[in-house]
């Protein structure tokens, strides 16, 4: 239980800032994505193709047609996310109650073909429509090359250094340090390339590719890397955001325990 807690507590400051602070513009402040499009709805998303593998003349990654901007769909909530995640094949269980998660899961096994591996050996556990979210990407992800991911934390109940309840307390974000990627790591720390004209850019570094990628999905309210500030110099924060209604702030409430402030 000892070695448990100290794992948990590592987590716990993985990501000490994932939300602007409330003075940055809603767009266009440094290091943060902003969204450009959503994938069509009802995918799969056929306007992606496999990527190479690295170190192979590289083919760039681009949609078959010009893709306008659409209306953002979200994932669905409680029974209505679940049914969709079992209908995509993943392996899940319910943990029972999470305090501020709406409906809680415990992923056992990958993400429609993307592996998520916690450093300290813990489960992914997160509300279910961040993993529903990271089952809709997968297929830009694996166009990639992308297998797996290395997290340090998804559902942690903590406040932010801004003072207000972090994405990780909802299970609604994860940190993502290194992704496996053409049969070698890629760690965030040391391969992710700061200030780069276009990440998107067929030569650029796969971590890039990946972080730019993902920013054309729309599918994240907080995408955040390196450039974004020193507490992301190792790792990429994406966050999706709450449900909407009052379903998130009256879930689990009742009880004494307090967030985990930040460090």
């Amino acid at each position: 239980m000892h070695r448990l807690a100290i794992a948990v507590g590592l987590l716990s400051v993985a990501c000490v800032r994932e939300s602007p602070p409330p003075e940055a513009p809603s767009h266009g402040y440094a290091g943060y994505v902003a969204p450009a499009y959503v994938l069509p709805a009802g995918g799969p998303w056929s306007h992606f193709v496999p990527g190479p593998a690295l170190g192979a003349t590289a083919t760039p990654v681009r949609a078959s047609a010009p893709l306008a901007p659409i209306p953002q769909a979200e994932p669905p909530g409680a029974e209505g996310c679940l049914e969709r995640l079992r209908a995509a094949g993943v392996d899940f269980q319910q943990p029972g109650e999470r305090r501020g998660v709406v409906t809680p899961v415990v992923i056992q096994g990958g993400l429609a073909g993307v592996d998520y591996v916690a450093g300290a050996g813990l489960p992914l556990e997160l509300d279910c429509r961040m993993a529903l979210t990271l089952v809709e990407v997968a297929p830009v992800l694996r166009a990639l090359g992308v297998t797996r991911f290395r997290f340090s934390g998804a559902y942690v109940y903590r406040m932010s250094r801004v003072g207000r309840l972090s994405l990780h307390a909802h299970g609604l974000a994860i940190d993502l340090h290194a992704a496996e990627a053409g049969g070698a790591w890629h760690e965030v720390k040391t391969a992710f390339t700061k200030n780069l004209a276009d990440g998107c850019a067929t030569e650029a570094p796969v971590l890039n590719r990946i972080a730019c990628e993902l920013k054309k999905t729309g599918r994240f309210r907080e995408l955040l890397t390196p450039d974004y500030n020193a507490d992301h110099h190792d790792h990429f924060h994406l966050g999706i955001a709450p449900e909407p209604g009052p379903a998130r702030d009256q879930r689990n409430v009742a009880t004494t325990e307090s967030p985990r402030a930040e460090l």
